[in-house]
């Protein structure tokens, strides 16, 4: 069976993230957009650009190095210096992007928390600096660049200078550029009574079967509205979402 370009069996960033989690025996759960379109269409929202999982972040502290040194899947940037979750992105921007948040459990909440969005010269630039870095980790400057750029005297040099540099220095400044992007940044904060992820049901997908919160209609629907079943186009979750709590 052919899968979708952008589905989840056919997403090796995917499969590389849930294999690394249950040999690790690491409990996670389809969240947001992606239990979304699973339980309302069967299938991923079209406008949606990742793939969204939950985790318990006392797990993921408690795993983090053991995750990080597991967790390599090819041609891939792995963001593992945001504080609220864990990202991984295809280089070349074939497959959709991985995002695990972080819940922590807090007087019979779920509690999490995710940045505001905000734009500005220097976050451009900081991205595409740590997405530099990440290409010259992986060998795929080169196509990076661009014929364009790499033609040049300066061009050449970067990249025989870059060859030189070893992997772990290209990781550890595309993780400052990363940091820096969250430094005394605004955060919308999320709660969710911790019972649905106590204990997970599950849902079949692509031939998949995925760990969902308990009661997933019912998560939806405290998430969404009741009218969770119908499309939204203008629908944000950083001021629509019914697990606000507030904003700092």
């Amino acid at each position: 069976m052919r899968q979708e370009r952008y589905g989840l069996a056919g997403n090796p960033l995917f499969i590389e993230t849930i294999r690394v989690f249950e040999d690790l025996g690491l409990q996670y759960w389809l969240d947001q957009g992606t239990l979304l379109g699973l339980v309302r269409e069967g299938r991923l929202l079209k406008c949606d650009h990742d793939i969204d999982l939950g985790m318990w972040e006392e797990d993921y502290r408690r795993m983090k190095n053991k995750i990080k040194r597991e967790l390599k899947p090819a041609g891939a940037f792995v963001e593992t210096f945001k504080p609220h979750q864990l990202s991984i992105s295809a280089l070349d921007r074939k497959h959709r992007m991985v995002n695990i948040a972080f819940y922590r459990r807090e007087e019979g909440l779920a509690r999490k928390k995710v940045p505001c969005a905000s734009g500005g010269k220097l976050k451009a630039l900081l991205l595409k600096v740590a997405l530099l870095c990440a290409h010259a980790r992986a060998g795929t400057l080169k196509e990076k660049m661009g014929r364009k750029n790499k033609s040049g005297a300066a061009g050449k040099l970067f990249l025989k200078t870059a060859q030189m540099v070893p992997g772990a220095l290209w990781q550890l400044a595309g993780n400052l550029c990363g940091r820096f992007l969250y430094l005394k940044k605004g955060y919308v904060q999320m709660a969710v009574p911790e019972e649905y992820f106590l204990e997970l049901e599950e849902i079949r997908a692509e031939g998949l079967v995925l760990p969902v919160p308990a009661k997933p209609e019912e998560y939806l629907r405290l998430k969404y509205g009741d009218d969770w079943h119908e499309q939204k186009l203008d629908w944000d979750f950083t001021r629509d979402d019914g697990a606000i709590q507030n904003r700092t």
